[in-house]
């Protein structure tokens, strides 16, 4: 590509656009030099820009995905991530002991990643995004590893005032390690929708979820939905219609994959409510 200042000024007809995907193969030896040298200079200047899809194919390059987030405009509200499962081991490897990473705040109001780490690094991407979106709203992410659910559960307490949506471990596979349930104590915002996996609720998870709702989201809860749940207590369901005035619709679903789920009306139950 020409060194030339035109070379990576956007034309006006690009400078307006609202949504832009960005697909990074790794098959494609050239993909990260192309997108630093073209996409990543042009980004400030789309100002209109609301939405960004990033698909990172096979390989979580790290380094890159920070380079795109930290040269969106402030105009961006919606990131949508899509990633496979393999860290970019190259990039850990010459980084890890000394991250060189800086994350830049953004104003970033609904995040969705999809995907899975086997790698187990949310330390180095997730908890560092979650830090820099002081203005998320809506979140939806898989499952946290053991070594970073406790550090990501604080931080999203902490961090994100406005969240009142929240969608925990929901994964491609289904797997989910079910660590975010007894750490639910942390997510003190008045929640409007909760999504949680409590992992066959085997030390009464459910409990923890439920009271912190009842504590911090009872006027404001509209909508739960519990996975994975194996002999949820009828009474904390109970207590939920009781003390949360604007809730309807609770949905659980057991590790049998049995479903059911109620939409609460000013006639009592209703059943049933669509699969989401």
């Amino acid at each position: 590509m020409p060194d030339s200042p035109s070379s990576t000024s956007p034309s006006s007809s690009t400078r307006s656009i609202r949504t832009l995907t960005i697909d990074y193969p790794a098959e494609d030896v050239g993909a990260t030099y192309d997108l630093k040298g073209t996409i990543l200079p042009v980004l400030p200047e789309l100002t209109l820009l609301t939405r960004i899809d990033i698909t990172l194919e096979e390989i979580f390059n790290l380094g890159l995905l920070v380079g795109i987030l930290n040269a969106l405009p402030d105009s961006v509200r919606i990131l949508e991530l899509d990633y496979e499962y393999n860290f970019d081991e190259d990039w850990k490897y010459n980084n890890l002991e000394e991250p060189v990473l800086t994350w830049k705040p953004n104003k970033l109001e609904r995040i969705c990643l999809r995907g899975a780490d086997e790698s187990a690094n949310e330390d180095l991407y997730l908890i560092p995004l979650i830090k820099a979106s002081p203005e998320l709203q809506a979140l939806r992410i898989p499952s946290v590893s053991s070594d970073h659910v406790k550090s990501f559960m604080e931080t999203l307490g902490k961090s994100c005032s406005k969240l009142t949506y929240l969608v925990l471990n929901k994964n491609k596979a289904g797997h989910s390690w079910g660590g975010e349930a007894p750490l639910f104590e942390y997510i003190r915002q008045p929640l409007k929708m909760l999504r949680i996996d409590l992992a066959e609720d085997k030390y009464g998870d459910s409990s923890v979820v439920i009271s912190t709702l009842l504590e911090y989201s009872a006027e404001s809860l509209q909508e739960v939905r519990l996975h994975n749940v194996d002999g949820l207590p009828t009474e904390l369901l109970d207590e939920l219609v009781e003390r949360c005035p604007n809730l309807k619709c609770i949905y659980h679903r057991d590790n049998y994959s049995y479903q059911s789920a109620y939409m609460i009306t000013s006639k009592g139950w209703k059943y049933p409510v669509s699969h989401w």
